[in-house]
């Protein structure tokens, strides 16, 4: 598998992995984490034009998993009912999604981020069973919880952290 950052070419492939999250996210009992059209088509958009979105691209050349990985402090950060190992300065993945067709999406992710930085945050609702064990599995923390700021309803996020060393890498 490689990474690469996604173009305003990759839209629909993206908007298509989103589209298949939100469908398997429902069949596993989670339905409101991103409801019928999270992440919106102007926050693609503004992800790939900020160079925040990369796409995971088989061994077939042909895309499969997109994700956002954001070096800036995320605002829904800034206040957890539980604490943040440290204040360093740390990556966030945001909004990964795949086709299902290839296995391991997730944990390139998370190889990708740990060889750009040595902090990593991630976030994910209370039903999302298979995303929580995958965070589980790659090693992450859990900190605490938080809330998206300027959502409505089910806004609580499990929040987790993970600090890379030259061990884990």
């Amino acid at each position: 598998m490689q990474i690469r950052k996604s173009t305003k070419e990759d839209l629909a492939d993206i908007l298509g992995f989103y589209a298949r999250a939100r469908e398997f996210m429902k069949s596993y009992g989670n339905p409101n984490q991103w409801g019928n059209s999270w992440p919106a088509e102007d926050v693609v958009v503004s992800d790939i034009e900020n160079g925040d979105s990369y796409l995971i691209i088989g061994d077939d050349g042909k895309p499969h998993a997109v994700f956002a990985l954001i070096f800036e402090p995320d605002p829904n950060y800034s206040y957890i009912d539980g604490k943040w190992p440290d204040d360093e300065p740390y990556a966030v993945i945001h909004r990964i999604a795949s086709d299902g067709k290839i296995k391991g999406t997730f944990h390139e992710a998370v190889r990708y981020a740990k060889g750009k930085i040595g902090h990593i945050r991630i976030d994910t609702h209370k039903l999302n069973a298979p995303m929580l064990r995958a965070i589980e599995k790659e090693g992450f923390a859990y900190c605490g919880v938080i809330n998206l700021l300027g959502r409505d309803g089910d806004d609580s996020r499990l929040a987790f952290a993970l600090t890379v060393s030259p061990l884990n890498s």
